[in-house]
């Protein structure tokens, strides 16, 4: 696959104010040769998880025929088994890796207790990615050679399994280990949305009867 790299600063910029407020989907096209086009689509947030690390979007104006990945039905991670990331680290708008999975079993908890790094007054500079606001339960898929020891530009993205089905989403990462999401607690975060959102139509046609 190949990948574009914007050349200068100015493009970068031009680029990433583009994509502000925007949920971008690249389409490969196949022909004499592979190129990728880059369409911004609007997007309403309507539920912001602080302490899964997940936020959940309505892309509007979007077709019938719109392509969406699915979590994977089981949320069962094999060790060894691929992942296939895609990102954009380093300035490149389509960055294609497949790693590994190392452990589907460790929670934030787990990092927090064996570095410590919650109970130090540790400046966001020691860390490349700040995670310490999440919650210790949360459970994460690791991962080597997915995204280059963390560098910007792959916050949010999915990692696919083998099927093209969503097992986690890249958060940060930590002594050269990629940390994702687990898929449970992305389905456990979409439930809770699931259930507030319940709680209030039901509040609302109580009070619509009460009058």
């Amino acid at each position: 696959m190949r990948t574009k790299v914007l050349s200068s600063i100015a493009e970068q910029d031009k680029f990433y104010e583009k994509m502000r407020g925007s949920i971008v989907c690249i389409h490969e096209k196949i022909g004499e040769e592979i190129t990728h086009l880059i369409v911004l689509h609007d997007v309403k947030l309507l539920h912001i998880d602080l302490k899964r690390d997940v936020a959940l979007l309505d892309i509007l104006g979007k077709s019938d025929e719109f392509d969406c990945a699915q979590l994977c039905a089981t949320n069962e991670v094999t060790i060894s088994s691929e992942i296939h990331f895609i990102g954009h680290p380093g300035r490149q708008i389509f960055a294609y890796n497949i790693g590994n999975v190392c452990c589907s079993e460790k929670t934030c908890g787990n990092i927090y207790e064996v570095s410590g790094i919650q109970n130090v007054r540790l400046s966001s500079e020691g860390l490349i990615d700040d995670f310490r606001e999440l919650h210790p339960s949360v459970k994460l898929v690791q991962a080597k050679n997915v995204h280059g020891g963390g560098r910007f530009g792959g916050s949010g993205a999915p990692f696919l399994d083998g099927d093209g089905n969503i097992i986690g989403l890249y958060s940060f990462s930590f002594q050269e280990e990629d940390n994702a999401i687990h898929v449970a607690d992305i389905k456990a975060s979409i439930e809770s949305f699931n259930q507030a959102r319940r709680v209030s139509r039901e509040t609302t046609t109580k009070q619509k009867r009460s009058r």
